[in-house]
């Protein structure tokens, strides 16, 4: 199997609270989330790096998932990979149990640090301090463990990250029955391939995420009674305003929520800001009637505009 060189910087992690699972990582090097990120619900992730195997992703996951624990897979690898002097892995199980590994023939600056529920590691970097800053941040910042581990990359970035430059970023994030759509556990996948700043489109690309995540959480909370309809309006609306991004879906994700509790008037005025900001968003609308989400009469309206 071919092997690439990867110099680049990462953190696996777990949340005991939310039982997320993931890897963040960036790299002076095109595409490293097609090689480095590996992650499975209720099992563990693994980052392989430095001249990467990635069969040692796989690999990991699987002898996680058999019971073996981080630092038990390392050993294991010892007796499959000849070169795992040339290797870094960062590996965190479903337990919290962890472990950062760097061979000793790692292109330097490369090393690691690991404590419960993450470990972090990078080769190539400016220094120990890229490491120190990651761990630092993770430990000490508040949030989703998405935002969490991305905010640890920022941290490492600042602080001088690959040493070679920037390139590409990746996050990948797993939660059982989370996945996109209700569909799988796979909750958070991006990518950034080629980027000036990849670690900052990275950070754009999860307030998207986070922003769509926010607004069904809060409809969630309606549906279990948790929380009162008007004031979980006022919640979305704040939601979608506070985001600087594009609004148009999210402005018509409030409009089909107001509608099926109708609130028809309210549903009208968010529809008309979904279409100010992108007139080719009637293109999905009036399919809306067919798909439940509203009835032929109101869509209507919009139509003969």
């Amino acid at each position: 199997m071919k092997k690439e060189l990867l110099s680049t910087f990462s953190i696996v992690a777990y949340d005991p609270e939310s039982e997320e699972i993931g890897v963040a990582v960036t790299s002076k090097a095109f595409s490293v989330g097609s090689l480095v990120p590996w992650v499975k619900a209720g099992i563990g992730a693994v980052a392989t790096q430095s001249l990467v195997n990635v069969a040692l992703g796989s690999e990991g996951l699987q002898l996680l998932e058999n019971g073996l624990a981080p630092e038990e897979v390392i050993e294991e690898f010892k007796t499959i990979d000849s070169r795992l002097d040339l290797r870094q892995l960062g590996i965190v199980d479903a337990e919290g149990r962890s472990t950062s590994f760097t061979g000793e023939s790692c292109i330097p600056w490369a090393g690691g640090r690991s404590g419960k529920n993450y470990a972090v590691q990078g080769n190539i970097l400016v220094g120990e301090g890229v490491i120190v800053a990651m761990e630092e941040t993770f430990l000490n910042t508040g949030g989703s463990l998405a935002k969490r581990m991305v905010n640890a990359l920022i941290a490492g970035q600042k602080a001088g990250g690959d040493a070679r430059g920037k390139q590409s970023a990746a996050l990948v994030v797993e939660k059982k029955g989370e996945g996109r759509a209700g569909y799988g556990d796979r909750k958070i996948d991006l990518r950034v391939e080629d980027h000036p700043t990849p670690v900052n489109e990275l950070a754009r690309l999860l307030e998207i995420v986070e922003v769509s995540d926010t607004l069904i959480h809060i409809q969630r909370q309606v549906s279990s009674g948790t929380l009162n309809a008007d004031k979980a309006i006022l919640k979305m609306k704040e939601s979608i305003e506070h985001y600087k991004g594009k609004k148009d879906e999210l402005w018509l994700n409030l409009a089909t929520f107001q509608y099926s509790l109708g609130m028809t008037e309210a549903a009208t005025e968010s529809v008309k800001k979904s279409l100010k900001e992108n007139p080719n968003m009637i293109n999905i609308i009036k399919y809306y009637p067919m798909l439940g989400f509203l009835d032929d009469e109101f869509v209507n309206r919009f139509l003969k505009q």
